[in-house]
């Protein structure tokens, strides 16, 4: 990638970053509290106040008192979980609008029922986004595409979890209940460097390390940056573009209906040159629509390290939401809670 564009992509990423900060900083720090108080107990005392620990243990002086912990909270938790993972999980195919029918729909329940079988969608990704949504409100799933495996160049779809639901950022302005609107998102995680020279590359040599200023007081202290002697800090960033394309209607026999025809819709970006030269000389009819792209970028301290367009049309990560709580009400922020809040005292 060019230097400008690289330090385009970088400063877009700041920006994002400080604006998903900005409105989810207050879920951020509660949903810490909400996850250390469900796994409190006698020997981290998270579920006991700051002050009311310290005076029971002695510190102003008094004489030192039990701090006992019964964690009732993991079991109202435990009793969700399990009652939801003995639910059937997994993604219904309907056949709705024109000339669906049940077959089609059957079928393609089918290349879902194998994606989510293949990679263990529902042991893995979706328990794991579920205890998220239940404990702290909000839990999310990623979909990747990648190959099948090191013998193959045949590409699957898989179902992932994300195993901190505070290393994702998304785009503010989404609206819609399950944030298809996003236009973008990241996922922020560090890695060792053994790990990360596995992962993605073994020469270190090309990484200049320099720390990248997000220009907001972050909750996290976030920097971009790899330059320590054990961690590197990678971004896998998404974001949707919008591109214009023609869409042409193409009347073809029908092959059940001898002498009928049947209206196909074409995009121009796919048509042969003969096949668009035709649809001209007939002047059918075509108008004009935007494509959604989305693009990944990983990136490794201050550098795009690979980068590229999806095969999705929306960001690949869908939330699981708990309680959510935003508008005018909450001065602009974004809470999301699930039935730990409500047992904190």
């Amino acid at each position: 990638m060019r230097q400008d564009a690289q330090a385009k992509i970088l400063q877009e990423l700041r920006d994002n970053y400080s604006a998903s900060d900005g409105i989810t900083s207050i879920w951020r720090n509660r949903a810490r509290e909400d996850l250390q108080f469900v796994q409190g107990d006698s020997y981290n005392n998270y579920q006991w106040d700051a002050g009311a620990l310290m005076s029971r243990m002695g510190g102003s002086g008094n004489a030192p008192r039990v701090t006992l912990t019964i964690n009732k909270t993991q079991a109202h938790v435990a009793q969700i979980l399990n009652s939801c993972k003995q639910q059937q999980q997994g993604i219904k195919v309907n056949a709705v609008g024109g000339g669906a029918h049940d077959v089609a729909a059957n079928a393609l329940e089918g290349i879902v029922r194998h994606i989510q079988t293949y990679g263990n969608a529902v042991q893995n990704a979706y328990n794991t986004a579920m205890e998220f949504q239940i404990k702290c409100g909000l839990g999310w799933v990623h979909l990747e595409a990648d190959y099948e495996d090191n013998t193959s160049n045949d590409q699957a779809l898989f179902i992932n979890s994300v195993a901190n639901p505070l290393s994702v950022y998304w785009d503010p302005n989404t609206s819609e209940a399950d944030f298809r609107d996003m236009e973008w998102a990241m996922i922020v995680e560090e890695y060792d460097r053994a790990s990360f020279e596995r992962r993605f590359r073994e020469d270190f040599s090309d990484f200049v390390g320099k720390d990248m200023d997000v220009g907001s007081a972050s909750s996290d202290n976030f920097q971009m940056t790899y330059q320590t002697e054990d961690m590197v800090k990678v971004i896998v960033y998404y974001r949707r573009s919008r591109k214009y394309d023609t869409l042409w209607t193409v009347p073809l026999p029908d092959e059940n209906q001898p002498g009928a025809v049947i209206n196909t819709f074409l995009l121009q970006s796919e048509m042969t040159p003969e096949e668009l030269e035709l649809a001209r000389e007939k002047q059918l009819f075509k108008r004009r629509v935007l494509n959604d792209v989305v693009e990944k970028f990983i990136i490794a301290g201050d550098t795009v390290i690979d980068h590229g367009p999806t095969v999705f049309k929306n960001i690949p990560l869908v939330p699981w939401i708990g309680n959510e709580y935003r508008g005018e009400l909450f001065n602009g922020q974004r809470d999301y809670t699930g039935i730990v809040r409500c047992m904190i005292d």
